[in-house]
């Protein structure tokens, strides 16, 4: 992914040397699942694959954060998406990508849809926090929400538009002795 290409919101990826680089595509880990947007369990369907995803990694301090995630990713994607005419087929269902991989040094959920739209947050912010209890919900920004709240759980993220249409949005936890306490993958249930 070119840097041009990243949100304001984003940090560059780290550049891995070749052997480093050979080490961690040995040890990826992925998963996918598609997802039809009509489908009134779409987010909840991600939800699960989340969690099991993340417990069968041995990464359990991260199971709720990968579900709020991506149960907002694709949230937003069956709210808010409308196909590319390039991607439309009329009568076709909307399809939704879900990712996840893992290295050592990371994990990534991805979600692609078929609007290549830009994912918008809000810029700022809009009121003091002492503020908001006095003013009418009316008031309060309606969207970006949920992509703040995101911003706020992963170490990074950002937005790729897709070759042939359509967008990929990135999340990156990092799984450094901060995120997983001691910087190895944790174990249990």
């Amino acid at each position: 992914m070119e840097p041009a290409r990243l949100s304001r919101s984003a940090r560059a990826l780290p550049v891995l040397d070749s052997d480093e680089a050979r080490s961690v595509a040995l040890a990826q880990r992925f998963r996918a699942l598609t997802l039809f947007a009509e489908s009134p369990d779409a987010a909840k369907a991600a939800r699960d694959m989340a969690r099991t995803t993340f417990r069968d990694w041995g990464l359990h301090s991260l199971v709720d954060d990968a579900r709020s995630v991506v149960s907002e990713l694709v949230g937003n994607a069956v709210q808010h998406t409308v196909p590319d005419e390039c991607l439309a087929k009329p009568g076709a269902p909307r399809r939704i990508d879900v990712a996840f991989r893992c290295w050592p040094k990371w994990t990534f959920i991805e979600v692609t849809d078929e609007d290549s739209s830009p994912p918008l947050l809000p810029m700022g912010e809009v009121f003091s926090p002492a503020l908001v209890g006095d003013l009418p919900e009316a008031v309060l920004p309606d969207s970006g929400r949920g992509l703040r709240m995101v911003q706020s759980l992963v170490d990074a993220l950002w937005w790729a538009p897709g070759e042939q249409g359509g967008k990929t949005v990135v999340c990156r936890f990092d799984l450094g002795s901060e995120r997983l306490g001691d910087g190895t993958h944790e174990r249990g249930e």
